[in-house]
């Protein structure tokens, strides 16, 4: 049917919004199920090179939009779970989403003077 085809199609249309990284092992919004790739293991040192270089040109929104996709993507009890890193990986990526989450993100919010408008 009509309806079932325009389904087909934009399942079978990529994402325009990563979750995570585009490196292997990694899924897109949208997708049911890990991609096959997710089971292997994950490189985290690429990953963590990748992500250093991809966060430091980003700022305002588009920075907090993508570390809080990067935080629900490499959480540790949601990757490990979901996307089979292991709990170590998981741990040391996070662990630079969520430093410069702090540095980047809340500094700026508390740098903010109580009562400005």
């Amino acid at each position: 049917s009509r309806m079932e085809s325009a389904g087909e199609a934009a399942a079978a249309a990529p994402s325009a919004t990563a979750v995570g990284p585009t490196l292997s092992g990694t899924t897109r919004e949208g997708d049911a199920e890990p991609t096959p790739a997710a089971a292997e293991a994950v490189d985290a040192d690429a990953v963590l090179k990748e992500l250093a270089a991809e966060l430091e040109a980003l700022h305002g929104d588009r920075l907090r939009r993508r570390l809080r996709q990067l935080q629900l993507h490499w959480h540790p009890d949601r990757a490990c779970r979901d996307g089979g890193v292991c709990a170590d990986d998981a741990c040391r990526i996070f662990g630079l989403v969520q430093g410069v989450w702090e540095s980047r993100i809340l500094a700026a919010v508390s740098a903010i003077p109580v009562g400005a408008d």
